[in-house]
Parts: structure tokens; C-alpha cells; sequence
């Protein structure tokens, strides 16, 4: 072969293994692939504290003193007129009926007035008065209560009687519900233009936030200027208990 043959040849071997590598696929280089941007998820929420999500406040029992404590303190009380009445009781004799024994009592529910208790320290309560119309006392007599207002009472013309508690004594503190205490109350009394003092003993029962019981105090009539009566009928005994049954209802 000719010189210029050999290189014919052999440039057209060339061309072709140029051609080939040109058009032959290679492996591209490894790259790693754009990563794909996650979605944002939102954060799995925090559990809360096991206490705040399985535990309920529990309001606490209240103690019994709490209950007391709704009456402790200074506290004002007004008579309640409708359940509360003002009496007395006599004894007299009926002389025309061999001086049999009887007991003439007298009612009256016209009781007003206001105590102030401090509980927290009752030997310190600023306490108050209380009025009663003895006027309007009733018997089972109409002559009696007559004789009563015109002459031996007078208290047509001295209508009302009135005591001015100014002491307590006995009670040391609130009564529990349901409770009764006792204790005395001292005070004057006026009555037919009279003051004399004067102890009650009283009886207290704490009904919800009301305050019901007795009181109890006995006099001599010729103590207050009054006479005991006396005529061809009936001799009365100088010696009266007066009886208050109250209920006393809280203002304050």
C-alpha cells in the first residue's frame, strides 16, 4: 500500500472513532439530585403537663367554723313583729270564789327595736333597745285589759315600756346552727315613767341566720310606781314575769 493510501486509511479510522465517541452515551456524572423542599409540617403540638390536663380544681370542703363565721362579728338585729310577742303573767285570787287561784296573762305583739351583738366579743356589743306597746296588751278579760289602761297600769296614758340593754353576760360566742345558748342581758327599763335595771334571763337558738328565743325577767309592780290591784273581786300578788319570745332577723 501506498504511502498515501496508509494515510487515507488511517485518517478515516480516526474520524470514525471520533464520531463514535462522540455519539456514544456516557455515564454523567453522578449529582445528586436537587432536593425536593420538604412541605412545612407543623410541629406535633406540645403535650400539656399531665396535672393541668387530668386534674380538675376540687373546691375544698368548707370547715365547719365557717359556718360560724357567718354570725361572727358586729352584727345588728331588728325584732321581727310578727313573730315576736311581749307578755306578763299575775297571779291573783278571786275572792267571791273561796280566793281561788288564778294566772292572768297578757300578749302583745307590738314589739319593735334593734341589738347590735359583736360575737367576736360580746362583753363589747354597743346591744340597743327595745319598745313594746304595753297599751295593747290583751287577756281573756276585756275588763281586766280596760282596768289595765285606765287605772292600774295607766298605760293608756303611759303606752309604752322600754328596755335599754346596756350588758351581756354568759355568752362567749356565736351559737353554732341548731344551738342554743344562754346568757343574761342587763339593761333599764322604763315602764309608768319609772327606770329601774333590770336582768333577762334569755335563751338564743341560732335558725339559719336568724336568732329565736326567750327572755325572762320578774318584777314587783310597786317597784315601777304602780299598786297592785285590788277590789271586793280579785287581789292581784305584786310579784309579774315578763315574758319576751322573739325572733330577731340580721340587718347588717
Amino acid at each position: 500500500m501506498t504511502p498515501a493510501r496508509l494515510n487515507l486509511v488511517s485518517m478515516t479510522l480516526a474520524i470514525a472513532l471520533l464520531a463514535a465517541a462522540c455519539t456514544s452515551p456516557t455515564a454523567a456524572p453522578a449529582t445528586s439530585a436537587p432536593a425536593t423542599e420538604a412541605a412545612p409540617t407543623e410541629a406535633p403540638p406540645t403535650a400539656a403537663p399531665t396535672e393541668a390536663a387530668t386534674e380538675t380544681p376540687v373546691a375544698e370542703a368548707v370547715p365547719t367554723e365557717a359556718v360560724v363565721a357567718d354570725v361572727t362579728g358586729l352584727r345588728t338585729y331588728s325584732f321581727d313583729p310578727t313573730q315576736s310577742s311581749a307578755s306578763y303573767s299575775v297571779d291573783e285570787f278571786f275572792l267571791q270564789e273561796n280566793n281561788r287561784l288564778g294566772t292572768a296573762v297578757g300578749v302583745t305583739s307590738q314589739v319593735s327595736g334593734a341589738l347590735q351583738i359583736n360575737f367576736d366579743d360580746p362583753s363589747a356589743s354597743p346591744l340597743g333597745e327595745v319598745t313594746v306597746d304595753i297599751s295593747l296588751l290583751e287577756s281573756d278579760s276585756n275588763m281586766r285589759d280596760n282596768a289595765i289602761r285606765r287605772q292600774w297600769l295607766e298605760s293608756a296614758t303611759y303606752p309604752l315600756a322600754t328596755f335599754t340593754a346596756t350588758a351581756i353576760e354568759g355568752l362567749s360566742a356565736a351559737p353554732a346552727s341548731g344551738e342554743t345558748v344562754t346568757f343574761k342581758l342587763t339593761g333599764d327599763m322604763t315602764v309608768h315613767a319609772t327606770t329601774l335595771p333590770v336582768t333577762w334571763e334569755v335563751t338564743a337558738t341560732l335558725d339559719g341566720e336568724n336568732l329565736v328565743g326567750t327572755a325572762t325577767t320578774q318584777i314587783l309592780m310597786a317597784d315601777f310606781g304602780v299598786e297592785p290591784p285590788s277590789n271586793p273581786f280579785i287581789s292581784v300578788t305584786d310579784g309579774v314575769t315578763l315574758t319576751l319570745n322573739y325572733v330577731l332577723l340580721p340587718t347588717s
